[in-house]
């Protein structure tokens, strides 16, 4: 009888120590898992961050800055002016086509990773979005040009420039 009781409370005790031990392997498996996401997360938010400075280099670089000349003159170009120098453009030297859509297609690229949240969207509306929403403005009338014959083209950068103004419109009209 006394054995039998030994035994028995020797089960338990075994029990409660293998369910502790389970108990303590979860924490543990939590906590480690716990910490590998926070980890990730902070390493996501860091690459976000350098994607933003990633893009800024690039549009401040050397090899971009002649692009960046190229579509300031020709974004500039005067309303009753516009239609020719579009016809211009259109029938024009090919390299020059191709360094203005490069010029363009660098913004969607930014406009696409902004909105798929690729970006630090903090960052981003500090330091490139700004630069992006006036060239959206200053080069409408030639980017409208284009869409003509493409109408998605420049669709994500179309998007984040209407985000973007619906944002700072909410902001300033909570802010009152």
């Amino acid at each position: 009888m006394i054995a039998d009781n030994v035994s028995a409370a020797a089960a338990v005790v075994s029990t409660v120590l293998t369910g502790g031990a389970l108990a303590f392997a979860y924490v543990q498996i939590r906590d480690v898992r716990r910490a590998t996401q926070d980890e990730r997360d902070r390493e996501q938010r860091r690459d976000c961050r350098n994607r933003v400075d990633y893009y800024q280099e690039r549009l401040t670089s050397a090899e971009f800055r002649p692009l960046v000349a190229d579509a300031v003159r020709l974004f500039g170009t005067p309303h009753a002016q516009r239609a020719a120098a579009f016809a211009d453009w259109s029938g024009g030297d090919l390299e020059r086509q191709l360094d203005t859509l490069a010029f363009l297609n660098f913004f969607e690229e930014v406009a696409g990773q902004y909105r798929a949240g690729l970006l630090d969207r903090a960052a981003a509306r500090r330091i490139i979005v700004p630069t992006a929403t006036r060239y959206w403005e200053s080069g409408g009338w030639f980017i409208d040009e284009l869409r003509r014959n493409q109408p998605r083209a420049f669709s994500e950068w179309a998007e984040m420039v209407r985000d973007v103004g619906w944002e700072e419109l909410r902001n300033r009209l909570g802010s009152r």
